[in-house]
């Protein structure tokens, strides 16, 4: 059926067309049968020549198919002709990848491509495009692709390269790491030995951990996050609390004035202050204690896009902020009151995370629990209607994680 629908050229360009052949080829590469790979391999290359987009998606999903059932392309499994065709393929996709002349959805695709290959030649490729000096897009696809395999090695490198990767990387190597049960222990321990700060991990995360089916990840992890929090900022918070009942009766003007005094440097709510920090605005569903536990303890969950990080510059300078911005020749830092510094990656000789918010702990020192209850009044107060387009609150984690979705 595959090889006559795909002759169709009517049929097999248009939109209900690709989603059928896209089906059927996924069937067929789950059945991993080496004469059906071989006619699939043959009739993509005759219909659609040339490396067009259509044949690309096809081999694409072909491949995944075949891995997900143990496989993958193996050349050698294939006749002469199909193994000519996926070789020229690889090659292809290789240099697209490694090309950074090349457009980035290019890029993308051919990593995507070259997943499908099971072997060290396709998954050697993938670790260096994870540099920052690669766009963004670039990295994430090659940690997905690395994800892909199931070598305990290849979860070692990505932790390995910790320091190097810029926020979104890191989100994403955590999410894959999380997803193979022999690569948790290198993250655990990277945790331990504080190379990684277990802030980044999210309560959603950690109860992953703290319910794995392996007893020695959930006793790790009951060790690990039991001992995080900051047995102070407890203390402060629950020296606060006393503001979170204060809150639906509070002046909320008041609590607008507090803001401007001592927020505005970092966070913006509608034309006060600067947007560097997470968004405080908040409605009137959410948890007040969530509010509370974030203004307080501002490390306690952090998303990577809101780690501070320290830039040494190769004349020695040091500058710091967090990564607002990036492309393959540079990085912006934004800093307090709304200040940016965009440095080249050339001048860059070292790049690290402190694991930490931009903002400082002690935030208790300059308000007072009357104030805090004012504080929180107006963050509530603020809330914008809904609507279809709006995107999820940021708070410094998200909806759900620690407070109520509502």
């Amino acid at each position: 059926m595959f090889s006559e629908l795909i002759q169709d050229k009517e049929f097999a360009a248009s939109p209900a067309g690709a989603v059928v052949l896209s089906q059927l080829i996924s069937l067929i590469g789950s059945r991993n049968d080496p004469d059906e790979m071989d006619a699939a391999l043959l009739r993509i290359n005759e219909s659609q020549p040339d490396a067009s987009a259509a044949g690309t998606a096809l081999l694409t999903t072909l491949g995944h198919a075949l891995k997900s059932s143990g496989a993958g392309f193996r050349e050698n499994a294939v006749s002469e002709k199909a193994a000519a065709l996926l070789k020229r393929t690889r090659i292809n996709s290789t240099s697209i990848a490694q090309n950074r002349s090349a457009t980035d959805t290019a890029r993308v695709t051919a990593i995507d491509l070259l997943s499908c290959w099971p072997d060290s030649r396709t998954s050697d490729i993938f670790l260096p495009l994870t540099s920052p000096e690669e766009p963004e897009s670039v990295q994430l696809a090659a940690i997905d692709a690395l994800a892909t395999y199931s070598d305990e090695a290849i979860g070692k490198a990505l932790i390995a390269g910790w320091s190097r990767y810029a926020p979104a990387a890191r989100a994403r190597v955590v999410e894959v790491t999380l997803s193979r049960a022999s690569w948790i222990p290198t993250l655990l321990d990277a945790i331990r030995a504080e190379t990684i700060s277990p802030a980044v991990i999210t309560p959603a995360q950690r109860d992953r951990l703290s319910n794995h089916p392996a007893p020695t990840i959930r006793s790790a992890a009951a060790i690990i996050f039991g001992a995080t929090q900051n047995a102070a900022r407890v203390d402060v918070i629950q020296a606060y609390s006393a503001a979170v009942n204060a809150a639906p009766d509070a002046d909320a003007a008041s609590g607008a004035k507090i803001f401007a005094r001592d927020c505005s440097v970092c966070h913006r709510i509608a034309n006060v202050g600067h947007a560097i920090g997470p968004d405080l605005a908040s409605s009137p569903a959410r948890d007040p204690l969530a509010l509370l536990t974030h203004i307080l303890d501002p490390n306690r969950y952090l998303l990577p896009k809101y780690e501070t990080y320290v830039v040494i510059d190769t004349n020695g300078r040091t500058h710091n902020g967090l990564i607002s911005a990036q492309t393959a020749n540079s990085i912006t830092l934004s800093q307090q009151e709304g200040k940016t510094e965009t440095l080249l990656r050339a001048n860059i000789d070292e790049q690290i995370s402190t694991g930490k918010s931009l903002m400082p702990e002690g935030f208790e020192q300059k308000i007072t629990t009357s104030e805090m209850a004012q504080l929180i009044a107006y963050l509530q107060s603020v809330a914008v209607a809904p609507t279809a387009e709006s995107q999820p609150l940021d708070i410094g984690t998200l909806p759900g994680l620690i407070e109520p979705e509502s």
